[in-house]
């Protein structure tokens, strides 16, 4: 299908009331413990002397009905709860609603993602008991995402030996994923966004000097719209292949002990890779993982975040978009991605930080993803093979025909029998793919981007067209690590 149009196609989130967690019959567990505590009281009462039949009594019945009575699956505890936070997020501006303790290992959020096929995909945010953190449960694959955000240290000023340093350092931190068999797959996201200043506000700004001038000048002007560089990570695991004490059931909390375990043991890793330890790596709560959702088609709605990054639960993140062939609108933006079918090899050598440089010395909107999956050795001879077969069969074609060797098929079948050579030594590969996302305001400026960053950037890399696959590669563009997701 070249073009989808239906006005009704919406990515969108939606704030889901806390879910009900049964201990007996239709209550909640904190029901039943109000309701064995006011047992207590009243059984005390009667060996006290006193009579059942005394107006402490009624009040404790009172209190009993109260306590176990359930309005549309929520307890009048859960109502009070939710009522009094968004009460406080009015009198505020703060939003806790969906991080308080009351909801660990409860559902807070619901994510519809539609298919190429015209579903749609039903992801459930589940807070984890660790300071609000959430993670991103794939109901239909029986996976879990946690999305974590991170920022790189600045290259440029950094010395050869430091870019290897830190270059080697990300391939064997990498390389770990091979030992972590539950650990399906980690994504990460280079993304240079617009990212609206925030003004300095009244005081000094308004004294009218000539330096308060300048800055309001620059504010206003220069810097109206700059761009901001960061990352996110994303990292997958499904629960069903843990291991040893890892194993994880299929209870939330579990599946979060597991995955806060993968992603400390990750994130551990990446530490000597050029990441900014002074800005820590934040795991992502519910309304952050929205405010970077908001933002990313909408640079304006910075405005709307508090300064922990965070969307209120009561404002509304649903989206219209409408694929093509080789592009997308999203909300008010034009979106097009393109899959990265080669890469600099040995014979094309680059600079350790050169990938960093695709992404921080552009003034376009754009998302570098980037997916890494571990291959056991059985899968991934079967790939590569196919993958030499293959050339095998265009060298066999072009004998046929009276034609030399092309150069890049040769080349190409040398360095897949080099790959396999490596799989047998390890015992697997990672598997890796990558895919860039450019953003602009119309379709003109779109293409026009789309040039100015092929004339930049194809010394090192070659992007190949993705035909009515808009919508599948955009998905992978939320932060939400769906990316190299199976279908």
């Amino acid at each position: 299908m070249a073009t989808e149009t239906s006005s009704d196609n919406l990515y969108s989130t939606s704030f889901a009331r806390v879910p009900r967690q049964k201990a007996l019959a239709f209550w909640s567990t904190h029901q039943v413990a109000v309701a064995f505590a006011l047992i207590a009281l009243f059984s005390l009462n009667l060996l006290a002397g006193r009579s059942p039949f005394s107006p402490f009594t009624l009040a404790l019945c009172l209190v009993m009905a109260a306590d176990l009575l359930v309005i549309r699956g929520l307890s009048i505890w859960q109502i009070i709860g939710t009522r009094l936070g968004f009460a406080l997020l009015s009198a505020t501006g703060r939003a806790r609603s969906t991080v308080s303790p009351l909801t660990v290992g409860a559902t807070v959020g619901l994510l519809d993602i539609p298919g190429n096929d015209g579903s749609v995909d039903l992801y459930r945010i589940v807070n984890t008991a660790y300071e609000g953190a959430c993670y991103v449960w794939d109901a239909a694959k029986g996976e879990a995402t946690a999305c974590i955000r991170v920022r790189g240290l600045d290259a440029q000023l950094a010395s050869f030996s430091r870019l290897s340093s830190l270059s080697a350092q990300f391939s064997a931190a990498v390389a770990t994923l091979r030992d972590k068999g539950d650990v399906t797959r980690v994504v990460i996201q280079s993304r240079a966004l617009h990212a609206p200043v925030r003004p300095s506000g009244d005081g000094p700004a308004d004294s009218g000097s000539l330096a308060d001038r300048d800055i309001r000048y620059v504010e206003e002007s220069v810097l109206s719209m700059p761009f901001e560089h960061d990352h996110v990570v994303t990292i997958t695991v499904d629960p069903s292949k843990a291991q040893g004490e890892s194993a994880a059931r299929s209870t939330p909390a579990d599946v979060s002990r597991l995955l806060s375990a993968r992603v400390e043991e990750l994130m551990g890793s990446l530490s000597g890779t050029g990441v900014d330890e002074a800005a820590a790596w934040k795991w992502l709560n519910m309304q952050q993982l929205r405010g970077l959702m908001k933002t990313l088609i909408d640079p304006t709605a910075t405005a709307l975040l508090d300064a922990k990054g965070r969307l209120p639960d009561d404002i509304p993140l649903a989206l219209s978009w409408h694929a093509h062939a080789t592009w997308m609108e999203v909300g008010p933006l034009f979106a097009r991605t393109r899959w990265i079918d080669r890469w600099p090899d040995g014979k094309n050598p680059v600079f350790p930080s050169w990938l960093s440089n695709v992404t921080s010395a552009t003034m376009t909107p754009m998302v570098l993803t980037q997916v890494f999956r571990a291959r056991d050795e059985h899968t991934a001879k079967k790939q590569v093979t196919g993958q030499l077969h293959e050339t095998e069969t265009m060298s066999g074609i072009n004998r046929r025909l009276g034609r030399s060797d092309d150069k890049r098929t040769v080349a190409e079948a040398a360095r897949l029998d080099e790959h396999l050579a490596d799989i047998a030594n390890d015992g697997g590969d990672i598997e890796f793919q990558g895919f860039v996302t450019i953003f602009a305001d119309s379709r003109d400026r779109l293409d026009a981007a789309c040039s100015r960053f092929d004339g930049r950037t194809s010394k090192w890399i070659h992007m190949d067209a993705m035909r009515d696959q808009q919508l599948a590669r955009f998905n992978g563009v939320w932060p939400l690590g769906l990316e190299g997701r199976e279908s």
